[in-house]
């Protein structure tokens, strides 16, 4: 399967398909301790760094 991209107004490519998320298939309990772990995190926090480079 190949997914086809298009990029907006801010050169951001987005797919053509919306992408459908599974949130029932995800426990939602957990999701506090991921998104504090990814503040912390030296790879999450420094990211932006490079992607918007």
């Amino acid at each position: 399967m190949t997914i086809e991209y298009s990029a907006d107004e801010d050169d951001i490519f987005r797919p053509l398909i919306p992408i459908l998320y599974r949130d029932e298939e995800y426990e939602q309990s957990g999701f506090e301790t991921l998104s504090a772990m990814q503040e912390r995190h030296f790879c999450y926090r420094g990211r932006h760094r490079f992607l918007l480079a």
